[in-house]
């Protein structure tokens, strides 16, 4: 059981980073050169913007699982809710300092990250055709680009743990992009391995058009659905996702069902802030003017 308590927790990992992989040039940019350059959100936001997450867990047969150890502040219902704000405190050369804060089962964690300006991913594509991609009952012909390794196109955005068949850390497999002419990377699908579990995940657009309301403003985006399957189960995420936001993903709902055991996780932007840029340049700071010299 705890086998596959930590699956699905990878497993889960692994949607939020593929999402989190979706090309974030432009607002209406999900074009192959912008999927590997995979500019960070956070440009052209000033110091002081933030943005708030809020994830309700429910997994009503958590009470019974046998052996389960008594965790402080766990709901007895199995229903599990935290909030997580990111506030963009620096910015340098480098990237961008972000101070991120959650609260879950009455803690509170913060910690610091620096996330790059652009990762300008390259990796070695082949050849692998041509494909179709069916959204709303209409067909997409797409070029089928295929890589080694779907680590290349993931490029640090995976879970950490130890290697190996028995190691934490997810081993990916090959690796196919759907890329449409006009419309962009459409579906990525990959096999992959956690903790010697055998799995594959499908991730595709199947609305060209949604929407997310964060406060009294609406935010249009994608519908981007994600299907990891193990032997053991499977998890299916249906995303609403924009790059115009710093996190892509504005409301994902999973839904998984491993070893018979079924959970439900809703995360959703609940608040977001965006400050002017003051005195930079193209999300750089910009340099200060030299000193005149002494008359």
């Amino acid at each position: 059981m705890r086998l596959s308590l930590i699956v699905l927790a990878l497993s889960l990992a692994l949607v939020g980073a593929l999402v989190a992989a979706l090309p974030a040039e432009a607002a209406d940019d999900w074009s192959l050169a912008a999927f590997l350059k995979q500019e960070s959100g956070w440009k052209g936001h000033g110091v002081g913007s933030s943005i708030t997450e809020t994830s309700t867990t429910h997994m009503p047969n958590m009470p019974n699982i046998p052996n389960m150890p008594s965790i402080p502040g766990m709901p007895k219902d199995g229903k599990m809710v935290s909030t997580t704000k990111t506030t963009l405190s620096k910015i340098t050369k480098d990237g961008y300092v972000l101070a991120v804060e959650t609260r879950s089962m009455g803690r509170t964690i913060k910690s610091t990250q620096t996330e790059k300006l652009a990762k300008n991913i390259k990796p070695k594509f082949t050849d692998g055709g041509e494909g179709t991609v069916k959204i709303g009952g209409t067909d997409y012909t797409c070029k089928i680009m295929v890589v080694a390794n779907m680590k290349e196109l993931m490029d640090g955005s995976l879970p950490s743990g130890g290697g190996g068949r028995g190691g934490m850390a997810p081993q990916m497999g090959k690796g196919k992009l759907y890329v449409h002419a006009k419309l962009g990377v459409l579906k990525m699908e990959t096999t992959m391995s956690v903790m010697g579990q055998a799995g594959t995940m499908v991730q595709q657009t199947t609305k060209l058009a949604a929407t997310h309301k964060i406060g009294e403003k609406t935010y249009a985006g994608r519908e981007i659905t994600t299907t990891v399957s193990f032997s053991m189960g499977t998890i299916k995420s249906s995303s609403v996702t924009s790059n115009a936001l710093p996190i892509h993903s504005l409301k994902k709902v999973a839904n998984s069902e491993m070893m018979g055991r079924k959970s439900k996780t809703v995360t959703e932007v609940s608040a977001y802030v965006k400050k002017p840029l003051a005195a930079t340049t193209g999300g750089v700071p910009a340099k200060k003017p030299a000193k005149e010299p002494a008359k």
